[in-house]
């Protein structure tokens, strides 16, 4: 008795743990991006920015999945606020990477901003979290919505 007792609670711990590590379906994010943080999605509002240019676009059923999978192994709880994936590296100009995500129970906004232009971190957390970004990314600018906006004027000052 006492074994099925000690089992029983077992299999309750493992099931509320392991609930609390799923990352939920229904989830928002934004992701802002390059140079200055000049490029920016919110699935809420659909706005795709390029620059000083932007239009409306929401995500196709297969972009969602293939972002839910990028987000779900994330674990965005688990980075601090404000960040930097590799402080040793810096490049002439730097980017920007703020990448937010809301559902039903929390919001999580990790901003790394004036980092090195570079997707490539020293350690697991910080390349996680530049592939992750880097995926959303080319996932948004291979719609047919970002090949409509012009590329932006540069200017950078060294």
């Amino acid at each position: 008795m006492k074994r099925l007792l000690v089992l029983l609670l077992l299999v309750i711990l493992c099931t509320a743990c392991t609930a609390e590590m799923d990352f939920p379906a229904a989830y928002s994010f934004s992701l802002q991006w390059g140079y200055d943080g000049m490029c920016s999605y919110d699935s809420v509002t659909g706005e795709l920015v390029r620059g000083a240019e932007r239009t409306g676009y929401f995500l196709t059923e297969s972009e969602i999945q293939e972002i839910h999978a990028l987000l779900q192994g994330l674990d965005i709880q688990t980075y601090p606020d404000i960040y930097n994936p590799n402080p040793a590296l810096a490049t002439s100009p730097p980017m920007t990477l703020i990448l937010t995500v809301r559902t039903e129970l929390w919001e999580k906004t990790v901003t790394a901003e004036g980092i090195a232009g570079s997707y490539v971190s020293d350690d697991r957390m910080g390349q996680r979290f530049l592939e992750v970004c880097a995926g959303i990314q080319d996932i948004l600018e291979h719609t047919a919505a970002w090949q409509t906006l012009p590329e932006p004027d540069l200017f950078f000052l060294e």
